[in-house]
């Protein structure tokens, strides 16, 4: 068949067939639940026909249920641009079927066919049912719109014989995707409004905004747009088109949600709003429905027409927030009442869709949303810190409208309204006013104040969107205009300030004083320094939380960094060593400079306890290096955790009119410099270091991290001087920076009412005493000549129990001075403490303002001499005072500009007015006389005085102070110290001490109910004492201090160096009680109370007498007997005078040093008055100066006597040095001999037994003792003191030896052991020499010639020089040695005992002085070849020591050739001999030789060989070094010498029988020459100044040197001097 227009039948049949085999269902259901089994019970009846058991079948559960037909059969026919369409349609048969009731048991094959097809009566055991349904829609569409018709049949039961009728309706389908296109239309017309700022602008007292009134929180009236895209079909419709009545119904649901959730949409109440305006060209103008919505197809488009008037209900609480913004006072509402408000919202929507391909069309009316609210209130206001109940009622009315016009360019048709902005085409009118009128009553009773006071409070604005401010009426009670002006934040300030009068009232300078006798001050034990300022953010305040922070960033902020320029002079003093605080948990402490110690341990705990460097800038830095240098100064230590860092990496907030954006800092695009930056985010870092556009510091703590959710919280950052312990901080500028000053978030009161207020500082008292404490506040009423003011009372009293001690400043009788070394004394009681302070509820009329500028230094110009600007005062509700005030002229001194301003101000006011000033070099400060309480400075452009805008008011309040009293009623100290005391300033004692005494106090200050400005007080308070200064008022305060006592003291130890012979004890007591006025300076520092305790040691007697300085003088006096008087020449370096021998000087030096050394810093040894020295400290004065650095040992003695006539004190010094030393055997035997008669034998023995070249040893042990003994008598009868030098002066050498050595001699050519003992001592002890006085007797140093100083054991001598004339000399000692020698190979030995019984006359050459014995076995010499025979070892040793010698000189690490660089070719030779090495030529020699030496030598029998032991050491030597080792140049040849006399020597090559050889020596003729390739040559000098310079030409060639070295060595052995080695002049060549 021909295919027309496209068209194909078969093909669409095929479709059609294939489409309806697709959408067949069959889809059967069954659920079948059976058991079956065998009944039993014919088994056991035995009249069963048959026992065999029966089968049945139980059906517990049947269902069946399912479909059969076409389900959704689609099929779409494209007949040439018309497609014809059967969308979803279908034709279901549903059946199901169920048993009537369950179990049913089938018992036979009959009982089953029953039930499939049960008989009649039996109908109802299995339940059947089965209906059709039938949808059957189709459509042509062309251009994605449809017409068509739906056939719909219905039979609900197919089985009761009904046959319903069929239905047909026209219909029209349209595609989804028009639909979603114009809903996306209409979106994105009218997206922008959830931003509009009209729309979301706050409404007072619903605190919502017009989106969130009439769309719901969270949307706006487009979201309804959003509704519309993607709208789903209903479930038998075609995917992806709609019907028309599906999307009226869709449509109208959208818009049934456009607002609040409500009951169903309705026409709003019209007796409360207006029914919308009908305007030109509005397509909903005469709509009366809730909703409208009009669908047509015109000329083949689809218009869609949308109305709405609806009526919404919103419900809310109602909210006071911001409506008091703009009140001074303190008053705050908070409402808990809900609202209901009505609504209503008319709009217009013309819709146009064209087709798929074109955009759809869009037309608006008018949105119009009217408000309505008529509301009860209630709730609460507080004002100031009390709270009052609320009621009352509230309105809101208004109207917002949002007109739509594409072609209106900027002016809409109707009046009022505005664009909302330039390209969206909506314009909009709003008025919206409310009315807040309630009455206020007090929710709790105030003392003062009568109970339940009321009064009225309203708030109206008409407008809320015009320029008019709210008008306010404020409650106009007088004690509610008082309560006004004192906020929670003054309240806080407040408790810091009385916190202060607290503080100052108990530790005021008159507390200074000490308790009488006490280590202990009146402060000390009634101090309540703090009460409230260490509980302030415990009870009081807390710091603002993260989240509620507008700036996230803290900053501290600095100088211009390049103007860290400290001056040369102030260079060298400059610190730049501080500490960085940050602070992360919980602020705990105050953040006040005198808080510094407690912030600073929580930073440390935290681990944010840094350094800080800020240093100085130099020439050599820039920024950049500069904030590189803070940066580094801050590393991580075991308490700081904190990290710094530059910018770079970071975001930078920047504010710019109220609006901040983040901006990232990079290498490329930094943000120092930046202006207007507010925070840091996202650095890996705690703080960022940084400058501002004016190049000052700055560093920002980081509130973000990682990202903008984990908070890095830090609750402080403060740079801080380094503290010093027991230092108070303050306020400190360096270079701009705040020191000691953090910086923190705001404080936030924890309290609201002052109910809370006196509650918390209940509690703080009550914590602080421990006793329960209540604090009210009064309110007092104001009159003619005083404000209202609050009064609150603070009475508290508490017990102390303070540990004490004596004062080290104290006597007591007798006791000149006492030191507490154990102390369980204690001071306790109670005090009582009250206080008034309170708030004056106006202005401190002593209070005077200012107004501060700063004078620019810039030149006059013709623009700047010219200046006009007005002052105005005020006072309360007075009249203002207003002056204009001109200037015409110019000064360039800043002084002179001052004088110029001050001349002007003082014409227009007065001086009595205002006062101008300059303080300092630039700044100007206009100060006004107290009577006013505002000041207002205005200026209209910038000027060379500073003078800009100004405003200073004086505070509604201020705080002040009343009557203050604190008294002890009971002060009582008991107990006991063991103390160090002085008795008469000299004697040093250790006693204990028994304490009773009881006192009180009684402070007053201020007038009972009477306030005074704080200012004021504190002015007294620091004035109390100077009487001198401006604030000093004698009638401000009383402070009296009483106390009375008894004391019992038990001495059972005085100090060194003088001894306590039994213990003794004193009682004593206040002769009269002491009282001291504490505000009296004189009284307290000159006023000390009469004690009566006499203290009299037994022993010491009258020494009281004698003092410190008289010893230091008595010593001077000796120390020229030591060393001789300097007039007659004599001194240390002289070695003559007094006790000097050259021998003693070092020792004698360290005594006149120390004894000097004591004269100069005897303050008390010239002038009465000086403070007095102890003889404790005497002594510790000479052991300390005693000590020397050679091991000397001090001591120091002072022994008092005492009897009826004298009582004098002996001063015995005494210096001991030790020595033990190990040393070289060294008898010089010829010197012990001389003189005596001696045989020939003995002699040559002793002449060479002298040398004794051994290992002989000797210990000496010994000491040298110096004494010097002073002494001073008091002779009671005559009240004189006399100085004597006591007999043990003088110096004492001990020493005494012992040697027991055995070792090896060389005597001559033989060798000996020698054995030697000796003992130098006297009769086992040491051997004595002294040198001093007769220790018999002491010296007067005394010129008169009275016989009162007649003494047993006493001379009088008339001065020093005298007294060195009975120096003596003695020796006492004695030597015994023994020396026993044994000559090897048995060629003989020797004994000699030598004793010296008396040194003394030894030196005095005394006949007889030296015994000696001795005993010799006599020695036969053999002759030298002999020798050798005997010890080839000798020979070997030689050899040995020879090459070890040489090879030292030349090839050894220090030789010659090793450290000789050769010029040219630098270490090669070196390097070619091996030099500085083990294995060189000569070391490989000396090793072959030794021990081939030392083999052949040892197995030689002369007796075998025709050549002598000598020749044969010449053989083997040439043997080894030239013929092995090739490094001789000839043989090693020997000579023998024969002595002709004593001087000349007949040489012999060799050896002949009968030649008397006295030495011989062998000759060795070292030497080689070889060539050795050398390195590239070098030939540069190292001297730079050498004339001649070579450069290095390299070659291809390799360089040589032939290397030739020789020369030559000798070395012997001589029959009476031993081996010797011979060298020759020319020791080495080298070519």
């Amino acid at each position: 068949m021909p295919n027309h227009g496209g068209f194909s039948f078969a093909a669409a049949a095929n479709e059609l067939a294939s489409n309806i085999i697709q959408s067949l269902v069959i889809d059967v259901n069954v659920e079948l639940d059976f058991a079956f089994g065998f009944d039993l019970n014919p088994t056991f009846d035995e009249y069963a026909s048959s026992r065999v058991p029966n089968l049945f079948i139980q059906i517990n559960h049947f269902d069946m249920w399912g479909a059969l037909g076409v389900l959704d059969w689609t099929s779409d026919i494209d007949l040439s641009g018309v497609d014809f369409i059967v969308s979803e349609a279908r034709a279901l048969v549903n059946v199901s079927s169920t048993l009537s009731s369950h179990p049913i048991r089938i018992n036979s094959p009959s009982e089953l066919t029953a039930l499939v097809n049960p008989p009649a009566e039996d109908s109802e055991r299995i339940i059947f049912s089965a209906s059709l349904e039938v949808d059957f829609p189709v459509f042509l569409i062309s251009d994605g719109v449809g017409f068509g018709a739906r056939i719909k049949y219905l039979d609900e039961d197919l089985l009761d014989q009904v046959t319903e009728t069929p239905t047909t309706n026209t219909d029209v389908v349209i595609e989804i995707a028009k639909i979603q296109w114009a809903a996306e239309k209409l979106r994105d017309s009218t997206a922008f409004l959830k931003d509009l700022e009209v729309l979301n602008d706050t409404i007072p007292v619903v605190r919502a905004s017009i989106n969130s009134l009439i769309a719901g929180p969270d949307r706006t009236i487009a979201d309804w747009a959003n509704n519309l895209e993607g709208t789903p079909t209903y479930s038998s419709g075609p995917t992806d088109r709609i019907s028309l009545p599906e999307l009226r119904y869709r449509m109208k649901e959208a818009l049934s949600n456009i607002t609040s959730p409500m009951k169903a949409p309705q026409l709003p109440d019209l007796n409360k709003f207006e029914t919308p305006p009908i305007l030109p060209g509005n397509n909903c103008n005469g709509n009366d429905k809730a909703i409208s919505l009009d669908i047509e197809d015109v000329s083949g488009s689809l218009e869609i027409t949308i109305c709405t008037f609806l009526e919404f209900e919103l419900e809310g609480e109602l909210s006071a927030f911001g409506l008091l913004d703009g009140v001074e006072e303190s008053i705050n509402i908070e409402l808990d009442s809900g609202y209901l408000m009505y609504g209503a919202l008319s709009t217009g929507i013309k819709l146009t869709i064209v087709s798929l391909t074109e955009s759809p069309f869009v037309e608006f009316d008018p949105v119009i949303a009217q408000l309505y609210l008529q509301s009860d209130l209630s709730g609460t206001a507080r004002i100031g810190l009390f709270e009052g109940i609320l009621s009352g009622n509230v309105a809101l009315q208004g109207q917002f409208s949002l007109g739509h016009c594409t072609t209106c360019d900027g002016t809409y048709p109707s009046d009022g309204y505005e664009q909302a902005d330039e390209t969206s085409g909506f314009y909009y009118s709003r008025l919206i006013g409310y009315s807040l009128d309630g009455g206020i009553e007090l929710s709790a009773g105030v003392p003062g104040v009568e109970l339940g006071l009321g009064d009225e409070i309203g708030i109206r604005d008409d407008n809320i969107y015009d320029d008019n401010p709210p008008i306010i009426q404020l409650p106009g009670a007088q004690f509610y205009v008082d309560v006004m002006k004192f906020t929670p934040q003054n309240a806080v300030n407040m408790l810091q300030l009385i916190d202060s009068t607290l503080a100052q009232a108990t530790s005021n300078t008159a507390f200074n004083a000490r308790i009488p006798l006490l280590n202990t001050s009146v402060k000390d034990v009634v101090s309540v320094a703090a009460v409230f300022t260490n509980a302030m953010f415990e009870f009081f305040v807390t710091v603002q939380s993260f989240d509620d922070r507008a700036t996230k960033s803290l900053v501290i902020r600095g100088g211009d960094v390049s103007a860290i320029t400290p001056t040369e002079e102030d260079m060298s003093t400059y610190n730049a060593d501080f500490e960085l605080y940050v602070l992360r948990e919980e602020l705990t402490v105050n953040p006040i400079p005198e808080r510094a110690d407690a912030m600073r341990a929580q930073a440390q705990e935290e681990g944010g306890l840094c350094k800080f460097e800020i240093p100085a800038y130099t020439d050599e830095d820039t920024t950049d290096s500069y904030l590189d240098a803070v940066v580094s100064s801050v590393t991580e230590t075991a308490y700081c955790n904190v990290n710094v860092c530059r910018s770079e990496g970071c975001y930078g907030c920047i504010d710019e009119e109220g609006n901040t954006t983040c901006v990232p800092c990079d290498a490329s695009n930094s943000c120092d410099g930046l202006a207007n930056v507010v925070e840091y985010r996202l650095c890996d870092c705690d703080a960022v270091v940084t400058v501002n556009e004016n190049n000052e510091f700055a560093l920002y703590t980081v509130p973000y991290k990682a990202n903008d959710t984990d908070s890095n919280d830090i609750k402080l950052i403060g740079i801080f001087n380094e503290l010093v312990e027991d230092e108070t901080l303050e306020e400190a500028d360096h270079y701009g920076f705040s020191i000691n000053s953090p910086v923190h978030p705001a404080v936030i009161p924890r309290f609201n009412t002052m109910a809370e207020l006196t509650a918390r500082m209940s509690q703080v008292i009550t914590d602080f005493t421990g006793v329960e404490t209540n604090i009210t506040a009064v309110y007092k009423s104001p009159s003619d000549d005083s404000y209202g003011s609050f009064l609150f009372g603070i009475g508290f009293s508490k017990s102390f129990e303070y540990d004490v001690s004596f004062s080290p400043s104290i006597s007591l009788g007798d006791f000149s001075s006492i030191s507490a070394e154990n102390s369980t004394l204690f001071i306790e009681g109670s005090f009582l403490l009250s206080n008034e302070f309170g708030v004056i509820l106006g202005p401190d009329d002593t209070e005077g303002l200012k107004i501060v500028s700063e004078i620019s230094e810039d030149n006059c110009t013709d623009v700047n001499q010219n200046l006009i600007f007005d002052i105005t005062l005020s006072r309360d509700d007075d009249p203002p005072v207003r002056r204009s005030i001109s200037i015409t002229n110019c000064a360039e001194d800043v002084a002179a500009r001052v004088e110029i301003i001050k001349n002007r101000v003082s014409a227009a006011f007065g001086e009595e007015e205002v006062t101008v000033s300059l303080v300092g070099t630039s700044t100007l400060v206009l100060a006004f006389n107290p009577y006013w309480s505002g000041a207002q400075l205005s200026v209209l452009e910038e000027n060379i005085y500073g003078l800009t805008n100004d405003t200073q008011k004086k505070s509604g309040f201020h705080i002040a102070n009343g009557a203050t009293a604190l008294e002890i009623r009971r002060l009582e100290l008991s107990g006991e110290a063991a103390v160090s005391a002085k008795v008469f300033n000299t004697i040093e004692v250790v006693a204990n001490i028994d304490a009773s005494m009881s006192g009180y106090l009684q402070f007053n200050s201020g007038t009972s109910g009477q306030l005074v400005p704080l200012d004021i007080w504190f002015s007294n308070v620091r004035s109390i004492l100077d009487k001198l200064d401006e604030f000093h008022d004698p009638d401000f305060a009383t402070c009296t201090l009483s106390v009375d006592g008894n004391f019992a003291a038990l001495i059972h130890h005085v100090k060194e160096p003088i001894a306590l012979e039994q213990l003794v004890s004193f009682d004593g007591s206040f002769v009269t009680p002491f009282e001291l006025d504490l505000l009296d300076i004189s009284d307290v520092t000159s006023r000390r109370p009469d004690i009566q305790l006499e203290i009299d040691i037994p022993s010491i007697g009258d020494i009281k007498h004698i003092s410190f300085g008289d010893i230091v003088n008595v010593l001077k006096d000796a120390l020229e007997f030591l060393v001789g008087n300097p007039d007659d020449g004599h001194s240390i370096d002289s070695c003559s005078g007094g006790l000097l021998a050259c021998e003693f000087t070092g020792f004698l030096q360290i005594v006149v040093d120390a004894i000097d050394q004591l004269v100069n810093d005897c303050t008390e040894c010239d002038d009465p008055d000086a403070p007095k020295s102890t003889f404790t400290t005497l002594e510790t004065k000479l052991n300390t100066l005693l000590q020397d650095s050679v091991g000397g040992t001090p001591s120091v003695s002072f022994t008092p006597t005492s009897d009826d006539i004298r009582s004098s004190l002996d001063v015995d010094l005494r210096l001991q040095w030790s020595f033990l030393e190990v040393t070289q055997l060294n008898i010089d035997l010829e010197a012990i001999l001389e003189g005596l008669d001696l045989d020939e034998d003995l002699k040559n023995f002793v002449k060479g037994i002298v040398p004794l070249a051994g290992g002989g040893r000797t210990d000496v042990a010994g000491s040298v003792t110096l004494s010097l003994g002073v002494g001073l008598e008091y002779i009671k009868a005559t009240e004189s003191i006399i100085p004597y030098i006591r007999g043990i002066t003088g110096v004492v050498l001990n020493f005494s030896a012992d040697a027991n050595a055995q070792f090896q001699a060389t005597i001559g050519p033989l060798s000996a052991d020698v054995g030697v003992v000796s003992t130098v001592g006297n009769y086992g002890g040491p051997l004595s020499i002294s040198v001093g006085l007769d220790p018999s007797y002491n010296y007067y140093i005394y010129s008169s010639t009275d016989q009162i100083l007649s003494r047993k054991g006493f001379q009088q001598v008339p001065s020093i020089s005298v007294l060195e004339g009975e120096i003596a000399v003695g020796i006492m000692g004695q030597v015994v040695a023994e020396i026993n020698v044994e000559f090897k190979y048995g060629l003989g030995n020797a004994l000699m005992i030598i004793q010296i019984s008396d040194i003394n006359n030894m030196l005095e050459r005394k006949p007889g002085a030296v015994d000696l014995f001795y005993e010799a076995t006599p020695v036969e010499i053999p002759n030298l070849i002999e020798i050798l025979l005997m010890d080839p070892g000798a020979i070997v040793e030689g050899v040995d020591t020879l090459f070890k010698a040489v090879n030292d000189l030349t090839l050894g690490r220090q030789g010659v050739v090793t450290t000789f660089p050769v010029p040219f070719i630098g270490g090669a030779l070196a390097r070619s001999l091996k030099a500085g090495r083990s294995d060189n030529v000569l070391e490989n020699a000396r090793r072959t030789v030794k021990a081939t030496l030392d083999e052949i030598l040892n197995t030689y029998r002369a007796d075998d060989s025709n050549s002598t032991v000598v020749d044969l050491v010449a053989n083997v030597l040439t043997d080894l070094l030239g013929n092995d080792l090739e490094i001789l140049t000839g043989n090693v040849t020997v000579q023998y010498y024969e002595h002709n006399g004593t001087e000349s020597l007949i040489s012999h090559g060799s050896y002949t029988e009968g030649l008397e050889i006295k030495s011989l020596m062998w000759e060795i003729p070292f030497g080689q020459s070889y060539t050795i390739e050398l390195p590239p040559l070098n030939f540069d000098f190292p001297n730079n100044k050498f004339p001649l310079q070579i450069s290095t030409v390299l070659t291809e060639e390799q360089p040589t040197m032939t290397l030739e070295w020789s020369f030559k060595l000798a070395f012997g052995f001589d029959l009476t001097d031993g081996f010797f080695l011979y060298t020759y002049r020319e020791l080495l060549n080298l070519h």
